[in-house]
């Protein structure tokens, strides 16, 4: 089998060995990321503008702010706008899962509106707990939830 970058002969022995060296795979992955740059600019410059504020003048915060624990991760640093690279909702892992599942579902939910969920500002609200992503029926619980 030969490389996909220099067409040399691989030498590896593992099955699924695409490139000859570890050389030709930082090249193949510095192309994949450059191209992710060009074609996600807008969101690639407000990640960079935050970080570097975030590393030199702001300084991450301990706590979550979705759900408030302090989390043993660092706390991540979420963009609802790209184009205020500044102003970011401070979630732990999950809950930054959680919101980035609950805005696809919005979406899906208003291309086909499910009967009974709740809504508030245009948007889904999730069920109460934690991890869930299913729209809130009642007293801000899911179907499977509902106490």
């Amino acid at each position: 089998m030969k490389c996909k970058i220099c067409n040399q002969e691989i030498l590896n022995r593992r099955k699924h060995a695409v490139y000859c060296s570890e050389k030709c795979r930082r090249k193949e992955t510095n192309k994949k990321a450059k191209e992710y740059r060009k074609a996600h600019l807008t969101e690639s410059r407000a990640r960079d503008k935050f970080n570097y504020q975030v590393a030199d003048k702001i300084g991450r915060p301990t706590k979550c702010s979705v759900c408030g624990e302090a989390p043993k991760t660092a706390v991540h640093g979420h963009h609802e706008d790209y184009s205020k690279p500044l102003k970011v909702i401070w979630a732990c892992v999950t809950c930054h899962k959680r919101i980035h599942k609950v805005k696809k579902l919005s979406k899906e939910l208003f291309k086909d509106p499910k009967q009974g969920a709740t809504y508030k500002d245009g948007k889904v609200v999730p069920c109460k707990q934690p991890a869930c992503i299913r729209p809130a029926v009642n007293n801000g619980y899911c179907e499977k939830h509902t106490k």
